[in-house]
Parts: structure tokens; C-alpha cells; sequence
């Protein structure tokens, strides 16, 4: 595939209302995690949530997503009027009717000249299909941009009581669950014709990206044992030079069972493929589980700790996983770390 360059980030989190703050906070291990006033778990605590200050006072969640993709997306430098893919979380209690045509109409009011849509896919993992439409578009459009958008929030009751009900919800009594987060990230993007023509190099390339789906997502009977996620690294290491391996590991492990299973498998099958397969990153310690809003932040993450000389190399992997099944990979390569 042609490389997609990114030429911005932007970030808005519990630790972070931008992209260098947000990952300085996650590379102090600062967490932003707070009391949440709209529910109590199962034994009549408050539940413990993580959110960009205001968030948390939003009953509507569609409301809540608007104001914080809004809020990532004016830390953008658009150039002119493009595409805004916008990827949104997975069906579940609390979204309320036409979150999507909501969460839309919301931005479309406030940025009127850019063209908003609902990427395909949703979840954690959905800015992985959204990269394969951004992608395409580019290849038609080489001297055009996207921007990509991944917004999500936990943070309404029937959400709380539904997360406590499937055993996920952090908890005293139950310390493998996650704290339900709230963020949005973005990225813009552009083909390299684009960037080749800026006086600023990009802050990043995403030299390729994958899409697998898991045959055992979570909630259903056996064992997941990490073979779509496996795949998704091997496909992102074939074709480049022997010996190649990524020194970096972002991923959306949250305290979940399931998830640290999955991982485990995958980095057992996949250990050659990094330089070190202990050393990765999990920034739901700090801001919680961001869900949809998960690989536009690790981006953020990634291309902060080059800037700043703190990355452990050029070449980080991008790893998120949506319930339905739904996994997703990036390669991106920044300039070369001084960690």
C-alpha cells in the first residue's frame, strides 16, 4: 500500500487535553481516574471513571462524543475543506437512537465546510477500517487530506450497570474489570505527494496497516488464543528487511482477562517480531479504556515520544481489539527514538 503520512495529531483525554500533555501525563504514569456521580456499581459505590474535565456532567453520550471529537478536531490544521472520517464505539447500552447521525450532525454543525462521515467499522479497532477508506481515497485525491476522528464514552449508567453486570467494570469486587473512559483522538493525513510538498516533515508514517477478525471475540464460549492479532503482526513485519522488529508496542490491554490471554498468545507466537516483547505501553492505566478512540491516541502517543526523543525506536506497532471480533494493526515509523 502507499504509506499514509501523518501530518498532525490531536488529543483529548483524562490526563490530557492535547497531544503533548496527554502523553506526557501517560509516560509519568499520572492517572486521571475520578468518582462518577451519574451511577453506582453493583454493591452501591460510585464507579470509578477517567474523563476531560466536563464530560463526566454529560447525560447524553452522542452529546458527550460530539463535544470531544469537536474539541480534537480544532487542534487540527485542516487545510481547506476534506474528509472527515469519524470512527464511533460498538452497539451497547446507553448510546441511545442514531448515535452516529447525532455524533455527525453535532460536528457537521460546528465545521460546516468539511465533509463528516461514519467510518465502517466501530470499536477500539475501527480506525482500522477507516484507514483502508482513508487510504483509497488518498490514492484517488494523492494531493488531497483526511482527517480521522475516533471519539467514545463509557460514561452513562445503563453503560456502568451493563459493564458491572458482564463482570467488566473495575471494582472492589472485582479487580480484572476496566475504568470506563471518555476521549477522543484524531490524525491527519495525507499521501506522501502531499507531504513531500510542506516545509515540515510529517510526525509520522503509517508504512502499513491490518485488519483481522477474531473466530472467539469475548463473551462467547472457548478460548481465544490470539491467532488474529498474530497474523495481524506477521502481515506487518512481511516484506521488510531480515531481521526487522518493532520496537515499540502500544496496545489497549485494560485489566481484562480476555485481553491479557490474547496478548500473551500473540506475543508468545510472535516474540522475534520485537525488539524486547515485555516493553509495551497500556494507556487505559492512565486515562482509562477509550474504546473507539483508542489507535488515534496511540498515534499521538507515538509520535509525541519521537518528538521528545523518549521513544525506544522508529518503528512502533499499534494493537487494538473491538468485542465483536473486529482487530486491528498499524506500523508507524517516526524518526528515531532516544529512550
Amino acid at each position: 500500500m502507499t504509506a499514509l503520512c501523518v501530518l498532525e495529531t490531536a488529543a483529548v483525554t483524562a490526563v490530557g487535553l492535547a497531544s503533548a500533555s496527554a502523553a506526557a501525563a501517560v509516560r509519568c504514569g499520572i492517572a486521571g481516574f475520578a468518582e462518577y456521580a451519574g451511577a453506582n456499581n453493583l454493591v452501591r459505590e460510585p464507579a470509578i471513571v477517567a474523563a476531560p474535565p466536563g464530560i463526566a456532567a454529560f447525560e447524553d453520550a452522542a452529546l458527550a462524543m460530539a463535544e470531544m471529537a469537536a474539541a480534537a478536531l480544532a487542534q487540527l490544521t485542516l487545510p481547506g475543506p476534506l474528509p472527515v472520517l469519524l470512527t464511533l464505539p460498538e452497539d451497547r447500552p446507553g448510546l441511545g437512537p442514531d448515535l452516529a447521525g447525532r455524533v455527525t450532525a453535532g460536528l457537521a454543525q460546528r465545521f460546516p465546510e468539511h465533509r463528516i462521515s461514519v467510518a465502517g467499522g466501530a470499536g477500539h479497532a475501527g480506525v482500522g477500517v477507516a484507514l483502508q477508506q482513508v487510504a483509497a481515497y488518498l490514492d484517488r485525491n494523492p494531493d488531497g487530506a483526511v482527517a480521522v476522528v475516533g471519539t467514545d464514552s463509557y460514561l452513562h449508567r445503563d453503560t456502568i450497570r451493563w459493564l458491572d453486570q458482564n463482570r467488566q467494570l473495575h471494582a472492589t469486587y472485582n479487580a480484572w474489570g476496566f475504568i470506563p473512559g471518555a476521549a477522543a483522538g484524531a490524525a491527519l493525513l495525507c499521501h506522501p505527494r502531499l507531504a513531500r510538498s510542506r516545509p515540515q516533515p510529517p510526525v509520522g508514517v503509517i508504512e502499513a496497516f491490518a485488519v483481522e477478525r477474531e473466530a472467539v471475540p469475548i463473551k462467547t464460549d472457548g478460548v481465544c488464543l490470539g491467532r488474529a492479532m498474530s497474523r495481524i503482526v506477521d502481515s506487518l513485519v512481511a516484506g521488510q528487511p531480515e531481521g526487522a522488529v518493532f520496537d515499540m508496542l502500544y496496545c489497549d490491554q485494560n485489566g481484562e482477562t480476555y485481553r491479557a490471554d490474547e496478548l500473551g498468545f500473540t506475543l508468545a507466537r510472535t516474540a522475534r517480531r520485537f525488539r524486547d516483547p515485555s516493553d509495551f505501553l497500556t494507556p487505559a492505566d492512565c486515562w482509562g479504556d477509550v474504546g473507539a478512540a483508542s489507535l488515534p491516541l496511540y498515534i499521538a502517543l507515538a509520535t509525541e515520544a519521537a518528538a521528545r526523543n523518549y521513544s525506544r525506536g522508529p518503528v512502533s506497532l499499534l494493537l487494538a481489539g473491538s468485542e465483536s471480533g473486529l482487530r486491528a494493526g498499524i506500523r508507524l515509523r517516526t524518526k528515531a527514538g532516544g529512550a
